[in-house]
């Protein structure tokens, strides 16, 4: 049976230590403390102005990358696909509205997706279908799991058990 290696270990510190750490925090920092444990930020009111303007910011920014040739093939392909706004915008919610950072993450992303599945399935929504007949079969074999709650920060989680898993 499986038995974790933090079970063995001893805190770095005692809970009285702890709790005098946490008392002498200014409030700004506790919240800060509680964010960073449970992986919660700070709330971004999403207003229309917000997402217009990071709209723009991002396409500014994606101009600015100077090596970009499957989203550019993307442009050719399906714009469409490329420049919905939903899509973009999942985008810029990873990174939290940072336009340069969406911007390389998105370029990153077709550069990803058409080695991966190639330039006739890379700029369209995936399907079951398009996965290979192992990756299939992986997924069917129960290996890869999709909990049904998210964490403390309101992200998805993907488990995998490797000894379902084919090698």
């Amino acid at each position: 049976m499986f038995q974790s290696t933090l079970l063995k270990t001893k805190p770095a510190f005692g809970y009285e230590q702890f709790r005098h750490e946490l008392a002498v925090m200014s409030d700004e920092e506790r919240e800060e403390a509680v964010r960073d444990l449970y992986a919660a930020e700070e709330e971004i009111v999403e207003s229309p102005k917000l997402i217009e303007d990071k709209l723009n910011e991002l396409e500014s920014e994606i101009d600015k990358i100077h090596h970009k040739e499957a989203y550019e093939l993307g442009q050719f392909v399906n714009q469409e696909y490329v420049n919905d706004t939903h899509f973009r915008l999942m985008f810029l919610r990873a990174d939290r509205f940072d336009a340069r950072l969406a911007a390389k993450r998105m370029v990153n992303y077709f550069d990803r997706k058409v080695e991966l599945f190639g330039t006739e399935v890379a700029f369209r929504k995936l399907s079951f279908l398009d996965f290979s007949a192992e990756d299939r079969g992986d997924v069917e074999a129960g290996g890869i799991y999709l909990l049904p709650y998210p964490d403390e920060g309101g992200r998805k989680i993907i488990v995998t058990c490797r000894t379902h898993l084919q090698d």
